[in-house]
């Protein structure tokens, strides 16, 4: 696979347009190829993929902070965690399918390195560098949003986490207890109590015990609203 330097389609896909095009090859540089081709060391994404991190960060946390008050403050660092992840970055990074833009070194190539998950991220996130580098953090807010927070995963809230951060260092005591499992093999039903000190909180169905008891989770914690204010807003 050859990189392609015409940038229209990227640009599409991105949804910006440099104005500075170096930034962008800079982000795009694997450094397979700047060593290749004896370019100087801070001539691939390295160092702008250490900023993008940090920018990322930022962006993603000041989102959580001002849209999302129902997620208490333990469970932010953890939903954070899961929406900037490698597997959810270079998911995005697929979707633009920026692996046929990244500059890379004959051996690295032959071995299909930029495919690899890592090197994807890495990638995403010197490209939000390049943005802010570029035209500033605006700018790179837009992008995240458009290619991260607004995606559909943003509301799949970890409602386990947040009824454990609920009951805090108590959190030892909530317990997942399968009530009745049902249907054929390839086509089950789980039913799930979740117990708080062995007081039933909810129940959940689910096609797996994992969404049974995120289900559970969900309505234990629409149970507690009802009882007590403190519980955090999640409809």
């Amino acid at each position: 696979m050859s990189c392609d330097t015409d940038f229209t389609s990227l640009y599409k896909s991105i949804g910006f347009k440099f104005n500075n095009e170096k930034l962008l090859k800079i982000a795009l540089t694997h450094p397979s190829y700047s060593n290749e081709n004896h370019l100087k060391k801070n001539k691939n994404y390295q160092r702008f993929e250490y900023f993008g991190d940090s920018i990322l960060s930022f962006i993603v946390s000041e989102y959580l902070f001002l849209n999302r008050t129902d997620i208490q403050e333990g469970a932010l660092t953890e939903f954070r965690a899961n929406l900037v992840c490698e597997n959810s970055l270079s998911d995005m990074a697929r979707k633009m399918k920026l692996s046929k833009y990244i500059f890379m070194g004959k051996g690295a190539e032959k071995e299909k390195t930029y495919n690899k998950n890592s090197i994807l991220c890495d990638v995403f996130e010197a490209l939000i560098c390049a943005i802010y580098l570029d035209q500033g953090l605006d700018k790179a807010k837009e992008f995240v949003y458009s290619h991260l927070i607004n995606q559909p995963h943003i509301e799949n809230i970890d409602y386990k986490t947040i009824l454990q951060e609920y009951y805090k260092e108590n959190s030892s005591k909530i317990k997942y207890t399968l009530i009745k499992e049902e249907g054929l093999s390839h086509d089950k039903k789980f039913t799930i109590a979740v117990y708080y000190d062995n007081k039933l909180l909810g129940m959940g169905i689910g096609k797996s015990k994992k969404n049974a008891e995120k289900d559970a989770a969900h309505n234990a914690l629409l149970n507690l609203k009802l009882e007590t204010k403190n519980v955090p807003k999640i409809d």
